[in-house]
């Protein structure tokens, strides 16, 4: 705060960037997310204690906080506001169509079967089991499609929050209701997944992500037509 000016120096530089570092690392709350959902990490990534992120997390803040306040009187850091969600949104532009097209793909292709990501009894319900217990069990499929997703969008393995387990559990539940699935209908749609995943990152219904995809497929743009898969899928 005594002289702002020395941010710019290389030493404060790198304690800055030093921090940034720390608060995108996992930590184990992180990881054991990760490993309730199946997913991996690089196993030469380092595991911060939670205690350690959280105190980098302060001390960015505290960096920042010191400087703005002298650069801008009366101004502070706050943390970013979650706004309220927003209503259903089916028109999308170019880039976001583009954007929808590509990780839909990728995520529908990620659950082919000679992938081994998702085993193929993962979309069947066992004998024995019931529609709540397969409710549970696809809500585990749906967590590990929104750590792929995330990890396609770009995001930073620490970035990525996990998906709770209540929403996760709709999603799967409205998957299955939608098809039906009995003891004479044992598979769960891996379409109708990713719709209601979808709708739920779009503020929209399901219905409403099924109709922009299958028109897309139906008349696609020139655009889009290098996204789509040779075949349907």
């Amino acid at each position: 705060m005594a002289s702002p000016s020395t941010i710019a120096h290389p030493i404060i530089f790198w304690q800055v960037f030093h921090l940034q570092k720390l608060v995108r690392m996992l930590d184990q709350e992180d990881l054991n997310w990760l490993e309730s959902i199946g997913g991996g990490i690089d196993p030469s990534e380092q595991v911060l204690p939670v205690e350690t992120k959280q105190a980098a997390h302060e001390k960015l803040e505290l960096l920042l906080s010191a400087w703005v306040s002298r650069m801008l009187p009366g101004y502070t850091i706050a943390r970013k506001k979650v706004s309220k969600r927003r209503g259903p949104k089916t028109n999308f532009t170019p880039f976001e169509l583009v954007d929808l097209v590509m990780v839909f793909y990728t995520l529908l292709g990620e659950m082919e079967s000679e992938k081994d990501i998702f085993s193929e009894w993962d979309f069947e319900i066992k004998k024995n089991e019931s529609k709540p217990a397969f409710v549970v069990r696809a809500a585990k499929i749906v967590q590990k499609l929104h750590w792929i997703a995330k990890v396609e969008e770009g995001e930073a393995v620490g970035d990525i929050l996990p998906l709770d387990d209540k929403i996760a559990q709709s999603i799967s539940r409205h998957a299955i209701e939608k098809k039906g699935v009995s003891k004479n209908n044992y598979w769960v749609s891996q379409r109708e997944l990713l719709y209601a995943l979808f709708a739920h990152y779009k503020h929209c219904s399901p219905d409403s992500l099924r109709g922009i995809i299958e028109r897309t497929e139906a008349d696609p743009p020139e655009f889009i037509k290098p996204l789509l898969p040779k075949k349907k899928v």
